[in-house]
């Protein structure tokens, strides 16, 4: 269904000055260049250890040993392949 003519003409002339109003919005102070910002602060953290081999057998959950149980030993090209490969036929399941 089509809007009258009317209708349409009504809302912009409701929306114009509206929108021509916010252009003169006042602006907090924002900092001045991104030196200002305590990203130094809001990145430093506290040293954490290197996450244990074998981490997920604390879950105690045979599918995923099986899934992660020798995966992370051979980092190659083309054992990542095969684990993609071994993924895609288990989430087939």
């Amino acid at each position: 269904m089509k809007r009258p003519r009317a209708t349409l003409l009504g809302r912009a002339a409701f929306l114009l000055p509206m929108l021509l109003a916010s252009a003169c919005a006042a602006v907090p102070n924002l900092p001045a260049s991104a030196s200002d910002y305590a990203s130094g602060r809001s990145l430093a953290g506290t040293e954490a250890a290197w996450p244990v081999k074998g981490r997920w057998n604390a879950y105690g959950d045979p599918q995923l040993v099986r899934a992660l149980g020798g995966r992370f030993a051979i980092p190659d090209n083309q054992s990542a392949a095969g684990f993609s490969a071994d993924a895609i036929v288990l989430s087939e399941k």
